[in-house]
């Protein structure tokens, strides 16, 4: 899934973007506002994913398992920058309570209620060969019936999401 195709026609920055699928998929997660930017990132992808589906086509042992390039680079960077000057010096615990690349899967499994297996990669592309295996395994394994998959990255100038739901075979 591709949130971007979405708004495309609309080109607005991340901020707006967010803002805008919010309203629209009618997320009410209060939690939302307190996210750093690719938290915020995974909740909206995997609300439009689930938003989509059937509630039969997934259930609670459904494993989350995500991956990013960057993880929460861009919110560390922020808050370095914050804490630079020592005359200044005011950091903000708000701003630095969602920067875990796990928080956004953790956020996940609370809002849709799963309680499969949870993890985020850190990897260079969405199609690392680390992580299908390691989603074989899950299946292999008998430790979950549905897979929530997703890549997940956030820079200053760009965003990607990309969400989908496998079941096993």
């Amino acid at each position: 899934m591709d949130c971007q195709r979405e708004l495309e026609s609309e080109n607005t920055d991340f901020k707006s973007f967010s803002a805008l699928l919010y309203e629209r998929y009618d997320l009410s997660y209060p939690k939302f506002f307190k996210m750093d930017e690719l938290c915020k990132l995974g909740i909206l992808g995997a609300h439009i994913l689930f938003s989509k589906l059937a509630e039969k086509e997934y259930s609670q042992d459904t494993a989350v398992i995500l991956s990013t390039k960057t993880g929460c680079l861009y919110s560390d960077l922020r808050h370095y920058k914050s804490i630079q000057n020592s005359e200044k010096y005011f950091p903000s615990p708000a701003e630095f309570v969602y920067t875990l690349p796990n928080i956004v899967v953790g956020e996940i499994c609370i809002k849709h209620n799963l309680l499969g297996e949870s993890t985020c990669f850190i990897t260079e592309t969405p199609e690392d060969e680390m992580v299908k295996s390691y989603i074989e395994n899950l299946f292999i394994a008998e430790k979950t019936t549905y897979c929530l998959v997703g890549w997940l990255d956030f820079r200053e100038s760009s965003y990607n999401c990309q969400f989908s739901l496998i079941k096993k075979n």
